[in-house]
């Protein structure tokens, strides 16, 4: 991943100044800084959930300002911050979290724990339901 020249304003404020920075693939990253500095921005334009005002964004290689925004947050592992419900998970239990939500699994933990997928019951053992009580 890497950033060039991020800027980001909000009714006047700049959040972003011209952010550059270089994150190398197989590399663990993380952002520290008081309450306004701009860290959340930043992950939510790498995420495309918020779009830059200049400078760009690149995932292996490519500018995310024209790439699925779901497809691209499928390939980027990141922590969740500030939610109750994940309070007392490891970092790394949160990362593996957001990739199975998202569906996607590292090779590597896929290697080192194999498959985790339940096996699909035979026909016959799967139970009756009608449309309505699937949804």
């Amino acid at each position: 991943m890497e950033a060039r020249g991020v800027v980001k304003r909000f009714a006047g404020h700049t959040a972003l100044d011209g952010v550059s920075v270089e994150v190398r693939p197989g590399r663990v990253f993380g952002l520290l800084g008081p309450n306004g500095a701009g860290k959340t921005t930043l992950i939510r334009i790498i995420n495309r959930i918020t779009m830059p005002d200049e400078g760009e964004v690149l995932v292996h290689g490519r500018a995310t300002s024209n790439a699925d925004p779901i497809g691209l947050r499928r390939n980027i592992g990141y922590a969740i911050q500030g939610s109750v419900l994940f309070i007392s998970l490891f970092v790394s239990l949160m990362n593996l979290l957001v990739d199975l939500i998202y569906g996607f699994v590292d090779p590597r933990i896929k290697a080192q724990y194999g498959s985790r997928k339940k096996k699909q019951p035979h026909k016959a053992e799967q139970p009756d339901l009608k449309e309505e009580e699937v949804a």
